[in-house]
């Protein structure tokens, strides 16, 4: 039986105090934020626009909307090369939005397990201090029944209380 570092605990949310969870529920916070941030700044580099209409490739930004049939509008030996440039761009994009995605959410995961734990450590002290307020006076009161009749007034009385 070999006794387990309490190093490998340290950073467990179970183990940390209501400071270190504070601590902690920040750092994810600023982490998420500037993900999120980052997210925004680097999607405008997948919606850039090559201008073929004017015989010259010219990046834009912002791309005006076009009527009629795009394809027209690019010269005919180039035409699958922009399409299959397209296509890849388009699942390019697809699966950074689906990998953005599942990290989002990992990370608010863990900022709401953080808060629950913070949350778990109040009322884990409350319902220890209302059960002993609640048991001891009822074992009192009922001292000739045994052990049914306590067990059975108990649950009688935290049903009534939850519904």
């Amino acid at each position: 039986m070999a006794r387990t570092d309490e190093q490998d605990f340290r950073n467990n949310t179970q183990m940390l105090n209501l400071k270190g969870l504070t601590k902690k529920r920040d750092s994810l916070t600023k982490e998420l934020d500037s993900v999120n941030k980052f997210a925004s700044t680097s999607v405008n580099s997948y919606y850039r626009q090559n201008n073929y209409s004017k015989g010259y490739t010219h990046v834009k930004v912002a791309p005006k909307v076009i009527k009629g049939d795009i394809l027209k509008m690019v010269p005919e030996k180039e035409r699958l090369t922009v399409i299959t440039s397209a296509l890849d761009l388009a699942t390019s994009v697809k699966q950074t939005a689906a990998s953005r995605v599942t990290d989002f959410e990992e990370r608010t995961r863990s900022i709401i397990k953080v808060q629950l734990e913070y949350q778990r450590k109040f009322t884990l002290a409350v319902s220890c201090l209302l059960l002993f307020f609640i048991g001891a006076p009822l074992g009192a009161i009922i001292r000739k029944g045994g052990l049914g009749l306590p067990v059975v007034m108990a649950i009688v009385f935290f049903f009534c209380i939850i519904l």
